[in-house]
């Protein structure tokens, strides 16, 4: 996952780019890009990836199945 050889080249998530509005990337090579696009500079920077939201608990049904 974090690491995969089959990681989307964008430049969301290249080292050179940094977060410029809602919808671009400054690169520091290329200028402002989108986040989709990508150059011959692009570099994975595991860094850059936003975490997956938090899973939702369910609750317990039966309260006496943890007491011990």
């Amino acid at each position: 996952m974090l690491f995969d050889k089959d990681q989307p080249k964008i430049c969301a998530f290249c080292f050179y780019g940094q977060d410029y509005g809602p919808d671009m990337i400054l690169c520091s090579k290329k200028g402002p890009m989108g986040l989709q696009d990508h150059c011959s500079k692009y570099t994975y920077d595991p860094l850059r990836r936003k975490p997956a939201g938090t899973a939702v608990l369910r609750p317990v049904k039966d309260k006496d199945a943890f007491n011990l």
